[in-house]
Order: structure tokens, then C-alpha cells, then sequence
């Protein structure tokens, strides 16, 4: 989605349309997806977010320190 958030939502409709059990996103924005996230998560979709931390509370956030990884 080259970090673009209507593009990212859009994605993420079409992956709950399309009934993935699971989706792993690194989100363009903290809180701009948090409403498609929710809605994948109410559909019993995992949600898991990395790098790009969302901010809904349903989604599981996977977060690096690189700086203390050297």
C-alpha cells in the first residue's frame, strides 16, 4: 500500500471479504486504520500489527527496540 492509509483500509476490507483467518499489517497510521481493524477483529479475524503500531485495542502489536538490538 506504499504507507498510504485509504489504500491499507482498502486492503484490509477486501482481506475480510475474502475471510482470511489472520492479518499481519505494518498500518501507514497509529489510529487511522483502528475502524477496518475493528472490523476485521469483530469478523474473527486476528489482527497483528508491527513496526507501524496501531492503536485498536483488538489487534496484537508486535514492537522492536532496534536500538538495543545494536
Amino acid at each position: 500500500a506504499d504507507k498510504e492509509v485509504p489504500t491499507q483500509a482498502a486492503q484490509v476490507q477486501n482481506l475480510i471479504l475474502q475471510g482470511y483467518d489472520a492479518i499481519v499489517i505494518n498500518a501507514a497510521s497509529p489510529d487511522a486504520l483502528n475502524g477496518a481493524i475493528k472490523q476485521a477483529c469483530d469478523a474473527g479475524i486476528v489482527v497483528v500489527s508491527f513496526d507501524g503500531i496501531v492503536t485498536e485495542p483488538c489487534a496484537y502489536r508486535v514492537v522492536v527496540d532496534f536500538k538495543d538490538m545494536g
